[in-house]
């Protein structure tokens, strides 16, 4: 008998069917140059189990550019269509253009040359079709069920039902992962929207870089995970020996993103720290909490105020008003200090309860007793009498007074902004003063103490440094 010699067609027609059964072997057809690392061989498998209904939700966490997203959002819909044109998919990530940028780029998949000599029969609507749609919204596919719906979560997705639910990214960033607000619109959206569309039978696969314990997929672990939920949780550099494919200390994509590298990101004395709470919730898979030892007493530096020459500084102020003179409200609290290159050398801190007139006195004598010159600016919180206090002391006096910009984001997120400012020692103390003690006991117990006026204007004045460029004539102080 002789040896069969393959057909071009038969070739295909086997091609073909490989790469419908196995995820892997679509992947490499797509897209030649995909470049295989084994992180992304350990999602392909899970992936795969996912298509083939072994499992029915997948939870990924990784770092930031380490190919999440091409896998399941791009490729691993155009695979799950290639198999079954029935196939009802909804897309969602923190925004609706994000969804629909993964849209077009799983349209751009399917209609590939190579794409069509694998799965001839799966296609988008083009001129010759009537009542399909291919949209960055929604496409279809020709002749069958099957469908891609992008969505932003928090947005509503009426009339379609999925099969495979994708959750991409729920959060935006750290601003939104602090929020209360925002993590639990985040859930209700999970909960009462996203999940009711679900198909008897539906997958669904949420991939997310970790910001907060307290996000969407810390929830789901919350709730705990049944036989047919799969975690994979993939930290940038092994913390555990429990890990198949590498060992304590090595990257998870060494070629891409190198050891050295990451350490330097994580090295509160390099120039490329990012912050501990940043880093251990990113790249490590760590979020915090949000209560409690948000600032470390360990991360200030000191200096000696005895022999620190004010001669030809500037000293500038912030100060956060109050409404009342009443205790069980908040003081009004300021702050003096120097900014010297990338540190902050403070001055004095303090914090006191007064009236709308004995703020106008406060201002001035503590700009007065901590050495206010021309060169000096003195910013307002403009919140509560903030606003009131500016006008009134244009009026009355010669310093340069200005209002600061209005806070954005919650206190719990300002503070976690500038936390690698802080870790890095960048804030100065001066040894032996009174008001430092009682500074770090608030800074510590933050954000669960009565009152947090010395940590609004430590921030404060960090965010008017770091953030803002205001610009504005400087006078000399008059009484």
């Amino acid at each position: 008998m002789g040896k069969h010699e393959f057909t071009e067609a038969e070739f295909d027609g086997a091609h073909s069917e490989l790469c419908k059964r196995e995820f892997r072997d679509f992947v490499e057809a797509v897209n030649p140059a995909y470049i295989f690392n084994w992180h992304h061989l350990v999602l392909i498998d899970a992936l795969q189990r996912l298509a083939e209904r072994k499992i029915r939700r997948l939870i990924v966490m990784m770092p930031p550019r380490h190919g999440k997203s091409e896998l399941v959002s791009r490729l691993f819909p155009a695979w799950l269509f290639g198999r079954d044109p029935n196939e009802q998919v909804i897309g969602a990530s923190y925004s609706f253009d994000l969804a629909s940028s993964m849209n077009r780029d799983c349209q751009k998949i399917i209609t590939s040359e190579a794409y069509k000599k694998i799965f001839p029969n799966t296609r988008l609507a083009d001129g010759r079709d009537t009542g399909a749609v291919k949209t960055s919204k929604r496409f279809d596919i020709v002749g069958s069920k099957g469908y891609y719906v992008s969505a932003g979560v928090g947005g509503g997705i009426t009339g379609v039902g999925c099969t495979c639910g994708i959750v991409d990214d729920p959060v935006k960033d750290a601003a939104q992962a602090d929020s209360t607000v925002y993590r639990n619109r985040d859930w209700s959206w999970y909960q009462t929207t996203f999940k009711t569309r679900f198909e008897p039978r539906a997958i669904e696969a949420v991939l997310m870089t970790r910001w907060n314990e307290d996000d969407t997929v810390g929830r789901i672990l919350a709730q705990g995970v049944d036989e047919f939920t799969e975690v994979i949780s993939l930290p940038a550099i092994c913390e555990s020996a429990d890990e198949d494919y590498r060992e304590i200390g090595d990257a998870l994509w060494e070629d891409r993103y190198p050891r050295a590298d990451l350490l330097a990101m994580s090295d509160p004395a390099g120039n490329a720290f990012i912050g501990s709470r940043t880093w251990n919730a990113l790249y490590q898979q760590r979020p915090a909490a949000d209560e409690g030892n948000m600032i470390k007493r360990q991360w200030f530096s000191r200096y000696d105020i005895r022999t620190f020459d004010l001669k030809g500084k500037r000293v500038n102020f912030y100060f956060d008003t109050a409404y009342t003179d009443q205790e069980k409200n908040d003081p009004t609290a300021a702050i003096a200090y120097v900014k010297q290159g990338a540190d902050f050398y403070v001055l004095e801190c303090t914090a006191k309860w007064l009236d709308f007139i004995g703020q106008i006195e406060f201002v001035k004598d503590f700009c007065k007793r901590n050495g206010y010159t021309a060169l000096s600016l003195a910013r307002i919180e403009p919140k509560a009498t903030g606003k009131s206090v500016v006008q009134v002391m244009k009026k009355q006096t010669g310093l340069n007074v200005v209002e600061a910009a209005p806070p954005k984001d919650s206190k719990i997120a300002r503070v976690n902004s500038k936390s690698s400012v802080l870790e890095a020692g960048r804030v100065y103390l001066p040894d032996g003063m009174e008001w430092v003690s009682i500074f770090l006991d608030e800074c510590a117990s933050f954000p669960n103490a009565a009152h947090d006026d010395r940590v609004d204007c430590l921030i404060g004045m960090l965010d008017s440094e770091l953030n803002q460029k205001v610009q504005g004539s400087y006078s000399a102080y008059s009484s």
